[in-house]
């Protein structure tokens, strides 16, 4: 979960009424981004920078609109003069980092999610993102766990902090624990489809038949081409004594996906 997030900066506008000043085409910018005219939004932005170049708001909502259109070395710059003009500003150590895990660079994206949390300590999503990267790149899974645990305490209604914390308790064998992330995760979203398959993964590994097939045919009904659902799903019919329904399962994850193919 990479959240980039426009923030509509206030400042303090020239004393002109005049629609050509840079306040205005701040506020153009703004009203054309969410128009989703990303593009009209950056020439505007920049208009306000010419005007004015000492508005850190303005720098970094252009650089929200080129990240939007994965033009993220660019967003990146605008991110830094953002900073430079204004040190504390949490958003933007925040989406410089989200920026620089999208190019590769998990050291700088780690390092600023530690500058957006040291300025606002109370930031879920730096914890979360930061637990991800931690998570992918650092193969630190301690490290991550505490992370996305620290991301539910701040917002209890993230499911996608809990979905994570599940697949590590998951991998280090903490089945229960999983289970219970897991469970909440899908409350927070009926429609986690990849939590219902991981839970089933688990309760077939339990012995639960009933309960991971119900898991597998819910996955399948959210996401009908989903070839490894299907392809465990199949296992469970075996061992429940539906051979037809296990055969009929195989088939299609192979004709989904053939590398599956037995």
């Amino acid at each position: 979960m990479i959240v980039l997030v426009l923030m509509a900066l206030s400042f303090e506008a020239p004393a002109i009424a005049d629609w050509e000043t840079a306040k205005a085409f701040f506020d153009r910018g703004n009203v054309l981004f969410n128009q989703g005219d990303k593009k009209g939004a950056i020439s505007n932005y920049s208009r306000a920078i010419k005007m004015d170049p000492t508005i850190p708001g303005a720098y970094y909502n252009r650089g929200v609109c080129k990240g939007r259109l994965g033009d993220w070395k660019d967003a990146i710059s605008d991110y830094n003069e953002a900073i430079r003009l204004k040190p504390s500003f949490p958003s933007a150590f925040f989406n410089r980092g989200a920026a620089k895990a999208s190019m590769g660079d998990c050291k700088g994206a780690i390092e600023d999610y530690n500058s957006a949390i040291k300025i606002n300590p109370n930031d879920s999503e730096a914890f979360y993102n930061r637990g991800v990267q931690k998570r992918d790149y650092l193969g630190d899974q301690k490290g991550a766990a505490n992370d996305f645990s620290m991301a539910i305490k701040l917002n209890p209604k993230e499911p996608d902090a809990y979905y994570s914390r599940g697949c590590i308790r998951a991998a280090s064998g903490d089945k229960n624990g999983a289970v219970d992330d897991y469970n909440q995760a899908i409350k927070l979203n009926p429609n986690y489809t990849n939590a219902y398959y991981n839970r089933g993964i688990i309760r077939f590994s339990s012995g639960d038949n009933r309960g991971a097939l119900d898991d597998y045919s819910q996955a399948i009904k959210l996401n009908p081409n989903y070839a490894s659902a299907y392809f465990n799903r199949r296992l469970v019919r075996k061992a429940m004594g539906d051979k037809q329904g296990s055969v009929e399962d195989y088939n299609q994850a192979i004709k989904l996906k053939p590398s599956l193919a037995e």
